[in-house]
């Protein structure tokens, strides 16, 4: 009843059963079922940790080591790993040394090298989980375990600020079986370094070599650039997203990825002291953009660079104003202000009719005029 209770995952309820058979035995009967009554302690401690009942778990595991030692290669792994489960990461790897030292053929020890990696990371000991990794890939290769293994190998040297010889793990892992789970996960992580790198072509190029090595789509590799065009702009790699974006938006011009690049580039072109390269990506963005946003980006950023009319026209002759309004007897470009927007009191006065615009008993002078063209009003208010 207690194994088919543990088949059918009812773990309270084989505890229950195994509990009471061994509850039963008595010295003479346990001497002929010693066998069995190590696997009862076994499955026993395999029923409270699948109930997450850990500190048990490891009392019953204890019990089948000293019940049997000769082939305790088994409990001694699963109290290291109720060790960790514990957060004793520290016991856990110890436990796990001795069990690999005392059943140097287990089949477990793939499993216990795999273990004492990541209990290494979880204490930030990268060093020492690059080390159990590397054993593991190199002695187990055809294991489950191995190809895990390698790959998170290739995890600590990254986390370890190895970048290269991270790149070569993941490679080696695509390589060494490109259609696995590992694989796929090595040519993810492997994918943003490259773009970090702004080497999108050398990431592609490396999985044209490997044969059934996992591919990408148009869409994921505009997706990818961008990426790289990002957080080069995040990190203050100024020339590295120019080089990207623009590569970008020659390649792709018509994604709308290439959008956002030149969203980033138009600012980053500015600040670098480029305000004709700003103006054209800008107008590049107005050409392109759809959304709300980048729109509205867009008009922004040329609307602050493109000359406005009233700058226009101090610089041209005003006779060549497209068009012109009357205020106050004088002429004024349409749309623009030639004249501070601070202007004296009475002035403000005058034009909104509380003051006289001329003194009383004189006639208005004529608007003073100056090569065949009107002044403006601030140049009229001026000589009055």
């Amino acid at each position: 009843m207690a194994y088919a209770k543990f088949a059918l995952k009812d773990f309270s309820g084989a505890a229950d059963y195994f509990g009471r058979y061994l509850k039963a035995l008595t010295p003479s009967t346990a001497a002929d079922v010693a066998a069995l009554k190590t696997d009862a302690l076994n499955r026993l401690g395999d029923s409270f940790y699948y109930r997450s009942d850990f500190a048990t778990a490891a009392t019953h595991y204890e019990q089948a080591i000293t019940q049997d030692p000769s082939s305790a290669d088994y409990p001694m792994f699963q109290k290291a790993i109720m060790k960790g489960l514990q957060r004793d990461h520290a016991a856990k790897i110890s436990g796990l040394a001795q069990m690999m030292e005392r059943f140097p053929n287990s089949a477990l020890i793939p499993s216990a090298l795999l273990e004492t990696g990541e209990s290494y990371t979880e204490l930030s000991d990268n060093p020492s989980a690059i080390k159990a990794y590397t054993q593991l890939a190199e002695r187990f290769p055809s294991t489950a375990q191995g190809r895990q293994g390698a790959l998170l190998l290739a995890i600590a040297e990254l986390n370890s600020g190895q970048t290269d010889r991270a790149i070569t793990a993941y490679k080696n892992v695509i390589t060494k079986y490109p259609t696995s789970d590992e694989a796929r996960a090595a040519a993810e992580d492997l994918k943003h370094i490259y773009a970090d790198r702004g080497d999108i072509a050398g990431y592609t190029s490396f999985l044209a070599t490997v044969p059934d090595a996992p591919k990408m789509d148009r869409s994921e590799l505009v997706a990818l650039q961008l990426e790289g065009v990002e957080k080069a702009a995040e990190s203050g790699r100024d020339a590295d997203a120019l080089r990207m974006g623009r590569e970008l938006v020659e390649a792709y011009p018509d994604a709308s990825e290439a959008v956002e690049a030149l969203a980033i580039i138009a600012p980053i072109e500015e600040r670098n002291g480029r305000p004709e390269q700003a103006l054209q990506a800008y107008r590049d963005l107005a050409a392109k953009a759809s959304g709300e946003i980048r729109i509205n980006q867009a008009r922004m950023g040329i609307s602050a660079r493109e000359p406005r009319p009233g700058q226009r026209r101090r610089r041209d002759d005003c006779g060549r104003a497209a068009a012109s309004v009357v205020i106050a007897g004088c002429q004024r470009p349409q749309g623009g202000d030639a004249g501070p927007r601070q202007r004296p009191a009475q002035h403000r006065q005058a034009r909104r009719g509380t003051l006289p615009a001329h003194r009383p008993g004189r006639r208005p002078a004529e608007p003073p005029r100056r090569q065949g063209c009107l002044l403006s009003g601030t140049e009229l208010f001026r000589r009055r």
